[in-house]
């Protein structure tokens, strides 16, 4: 196969205006506890796209349109439809159902959108490096033949002698779209019921596709002839070798532990996020890739200038080029400034070489990646701040939650890190690790935790672990003497849990325990809170110490609020406990079951070594008053291993209201009873 570098770009005319796209939906609730399941219903062009409820006493939504979409809103009735109103403005800002209160469920109003956006056009250019040519052809070719396969596109020329040939697909608009199979892009007819408005995966980054006899290496692009398109403000660019080969030299899926430093924690400053931000009409969906990002929470509070800092990235082993690429996800009305900045020292000074002020993107769209070329730091250890300054101008301050995801730098290294890092037969004391050579070395450099060894086969046994620990690894490939490559990216693993030895005691002061753990079956989980659970009525004001002696700590407990609902389960496990050493076990725990909406609060005792229930051990239904209960419970069993369930099933009050219904445990254990107990 001839081996062809190319570099794909596009040009993309956005025919949209700015802003005017969006319906806004301000849904209110007179009582302050929510829609208690009603909600407004929105379809475009006959397809369901939204469904919004108001949480607390007020919440804004809005809907991104195109120009011409017929818009249909309905409305589904809840349990408290008279607390309800709320307003409906069109993109112009014009209000098209002004305060009114809860109409009959159904369809409540029709509109043509007068929207500005309209669909996203593309021009792709594919230019086909001939510098970088390793066979030796007359005319580039893919799928045999480029002009067949092109359909209406120019004739690939080297017109303007650059030694670059080119080929134009020219703007498309209307009823085409470009999309990607197996091996090639083609153009289709967007009315073919096999085409995708948004091609599954808009985004398409570094792609390499082997297409006949051409090579095309890809840098982002972002199209679609269905919705407007967001693009990144600056895609990377690649890598110019002159020594070495393009290699992987840092990746990091946003893992704090890993050694992130800065302004970490709380509003005003970055946090480890899933899911969507706290809060509404800001920040990302989901993440990028894994289930973490990072990003600001510009509600009120905390610092209006916040940095994170990466861990240290080594580029000591690098030789030519380098460039560092990260996901950015900017959208919100208050988006404030990103700099990206590169410094020797994790505290600074930062040498700023990126920055980005405003919205790209809506909540849904795709992550944005974002490259930055660091061939001046080649030779060197850097770090990467990443910092947000607040915008403070405007009302809507806390609608400026960025976030970034997947942190990397690709570099040209005569010695390739080693990849694929994984670990499989994880047990209390031991794990096996094995990766993926960078190349064709026989000898590599394994560091966990710290502590280095020297390993000559890409799979090694570590033995001698402490159970219920974190540890993270990194491997070292060792090419020749003297020439040693970067770590590869962090892997992390946590040995599992060995029995705890009686007289326990769980607070979770510390958090949920890792040798504790949720059901995967239930309806919800318990949470870990301190202070007052967030509904008024039910629930502790504090945990258990923090009443007796003043001194906070942690409890678990049930959030009953909506969505949770009448019926609903939530059961965790205890820690595996040894109660060998005992005469007679006894199990003592405090629960809290205030609220005229509790339920009922189950413990169930498990054999352990047989993974089966023995029994009920205490269960109890209803309100028990505002305050701690202490549980004394002697135990007979056999089993010298055991093990609890603890289940809570929510009920409603009179009013078929379940949100005051949280329930809280704290102080579980298992102890030698007291003498005056034995009875």
């Amino acid at each position: 196969m001839k081996k062809i570098f190319t570099l794909f770009t596009m040009f993309i005319t956005a025919t949209f205006a700015s802003a005017q796209c969006h319906y806004v939906v301000d849904m209110q609730d007179s009582y302050g506890d929510g829609w208690n399941g009603a909600s407004i219903d929105v379809s475009v062009n006959g397809a369901s796209i939204a469904s919004w409820t108001c949480i607390g006493s007020g919440s804004l939504d809005s809907l991104e349109t195109l120009s011409g979409d017929v818009v249909e809103f309905s409305f589904t009735s809840g349990s408290w439809d008279s607390e309800i109103t709320f307003d409906i403005t069109d993109p112009s800002g014009t209000t098209i159902f002004a305060n009114g209160s809860a109409p009959t469920a159904g369809v409540f109003l029709t509109n043509t959108s007068n929207s500005t956006c309209v669909p996203a056009t593309v021009n792709v250019t594919f230019q086909v490096d001939m510098g970088l040519v390793t066979a030796g052809f007359t005319t580039p070719e893919v799928n045999g033949t480029w002009n067949s396969w092109c359909g209406n596109c120019n004739p690939m020329t080297d017109a303007d002698g650059d030694g670059v040939w080119e080929a134009t697909i020219p703007l498309l608009t209307g009823a085409y779209e470009y999309k990607f199979s197996a091996d090639a892009w083609t153009i289709q007819e967007m009315n073919d019921p096999t085409a995708s408005c948004t091609n599954g995966d808009p985004v398409f980054t570094n792609r390499v596709l082997n297409v006949g006899t051409l090579d095309m290496t890809i840098s982002t692009v972002c199209w679609g002839s269905c919705t407007p398109c967001f693009y990144s403000p600056q895609p990377p660019t690649g890598l110019t070798c002159t020594a070495g080969i393009a290699g992987l030299g840092f990746s990091d899926e946003i893992v704090p532990a890993n050694g992130w430093s800065g302004n970490l924690g709380g509003n005003g400053n970055w946090n480890v996020g899933t899911g969507g931000t706290p809060s509404g009409s800001t920040g990302p969906s989901a993440a990028h890739s894994g289930s973490d990002y990072l990003f600001f929470e510009s509600s009120t509070g905390g610092l209006d200038t916040a940095i994170a800092v990466t861990p240290m990235i080594d580029l000591t082993a690098a030789t030519s080029d380098a460039e560092l690429t990260f996901w950015m996800h900017a959208y919100g009305a208050g988006i404030g400034t990103l700099d990206v900045g590169v410094s020797t020292s994790a505290t600074g000074p930062f040498t700023s070489l990126y920055s980005n002020t405003g919205a790209v993107q809506n909540s849904t769209d795709p992550w944005a990646q974002i490259g930055i070329n660091l061939a001046s730091y080649v030779g060197q250890q850097i770090y990467v701040g990443f910092t947000y300054i607040r915008d403070v101008t405007g009302a809507t301050s806390f609608h400026g939650d960025l976030a970034i995801d997947l942190v990397e730098v690709n570099a040209c290294f005569n010695c390739l890190a080693p990849s694929a890092l994984t670990t499989s037969n994880v047990t209390a004391t031991s794990a096996d690790v094995t990766w993926t050579a960078g190349g064709t070395e026989t000898e590599w450099f394994l560091i966990v935790n710290g502590a280095g060894t020297s390993q000559t086969s890409t799979t090694a046994s570590l033995t001698g672990l402490m159970s219920n620990t974190a540890y993270t690894y990194q491997v070292h490939a060792i090419c020749a003497v003297g020439d040693t490559s970067a770590a590869s990216p962090a892997t992390s693993f946590n040995t599992s849990c060995t029995a705890a030895l009686a007289p326990t005691n769980e607070t979770f002061d510390a958090g949920f325990s890792n040798c504790w753990s949720q059901d995967t079956a239930d309806t919800f989980d318990w949470t870990v809170d301190a202070g007052g659970t967030p509904s008024g009525g039910t629930g502790p004001s504090d945990d258990f110490t923090g009443i007796t002696t003043g001194t906070s700590g942690n409890y678990m407990y049930i959030e009953t609020s909506l969505p949770v609902a009448y019926g609903d389960v939530a059961t965790m496990y205890s820690e595996v406990i040894d109660i060998s050493g005992l005469t007679n076990p006894e199990l003592r725990f405090l629960n809290h079951m205030y609220g005229d909406a509790q339920g009922t609060l189950t413990v169930d005792l498990w054999d352990a070594t047989a993974g089966t229930v023995t029994g009920t051990v205490f269960t109890h239904s209803g309100d028990r008053g505002n305050q701690w209960n202490e549980e004394l419970i002697m135990l007979t069993t056999s089993a010298s291993l055991i093990q609890f369930s603890i289940t809570a099933t929510v009920d409603t009050n009179s009013g078929g209201q379940a949100w005051t219904g949280d329930m809280a445990i704290d102080e579980f254990g298992v102890r030698e009873a007291a003498a005056n107990d034995l009875a």
